[in-house]
């Protein structure tokens, strides 16, 4: 079990380097309201007073086009780099934190597919950092969870719906905990969906942050839908 150093600084990695097998496209890149759907949580981590650096991870062909897009963005503190992401997620969470330049205690690793994270989520992130490995945003569930045997399809068991959370992003972890379980992680070709999964299979601890129902990600359709209303309301407030 690590024990936990007093953090000083948040890096964000922001990662946009999905295919959008799912939605039918590079959905990070598309158009939401007249600006790429990746610099909705840009934004909100670039006001953040805590942030002091951000990597934004993107697949390689659009590196030199979405830096252009960057620049006039970033004019100011915190700086932003672009780097090419790899295959699977935890291969581009990886780039991202190698990527880092500065300095930083806590990484938070985003999912540019949520493009609207609230900045209470960082502080939250850096104080549970003070005692945990790591932290992670999730919702608790609002239906009866059941366990199905993939085989029959047929249910197994009904898990207790007061212990089951659903995670999202971001999700915070001691900066060079996080580097040497992605590298180690890679080098014995496990695969995992998220962060919190490779502090769990460490044995580290990592709480909960509560999130909330607009930390939506978007993956379908119905999703771009709704996040159309969402910025339409924002921009009408």
């Amino acid at each position: 079990m690590t024990t936990a150093p007093h953090p000083s600084s948040l890096a964000v990695v922001l990662v946009a380097a999905g295919a959008g097998r799912r939605f039918g496209e590079a959905k990070q890149f598309k158009l939401l309201q007249g600006k790429p759907l990746y610099q909705y949580s840009l934004e909100a981590f670039l006001a953040a007073d805590l942030v002091g650096e951000i990597v934004l991870v993107v697949p390689e062909a659009v590196v030199p086009s979405v830096r252009k897009e960057v620049i006039p963005l970033a004019t100011t503190t915190p700086p932003v780099t672009v780097v090419a992401g790899g295959e699977r997620r935890q291969d581009s969470v990886l780039k991202g934190v190698q990527a880092l330049t500065l300095e930083a205690d806590i990484v938070a690793v985003h999912d540019a597919a949520r493009p609207f994270p609230s900045q209470s989520y960082l502080r939250a992130g850096m104080d549970l950092c003070r005692q945990n490995a790591g932290a992670v945003v999730a919702l608790p569930s609002p239906d009866t969870v059941k366990q199905v045997d993939p085989a029959t399809g047929l249910i197994e068991t009904t898990l207790p719906r007061e212990r089951i959370w659903l995670a999202q992003t971001p999700q915070f972890c001691h900066r060079h905990l996080l580097l040497r379980l992605l590298t180690e992680a890679e080098q014995s070709g496990r695969t995992v969906t998220d962060e919190a999964t490779l502090l769990e299979q460490a044995g580290e601890s990592v709480a909960v942050i509560p999130g909330s129902v607009e930390n939506r990600k978007i993956t379908a359709p119905e999703d771009w839908t709704w996040a159309q209303h969402i910025v339409q309301e924002r921009n009408q407030a």
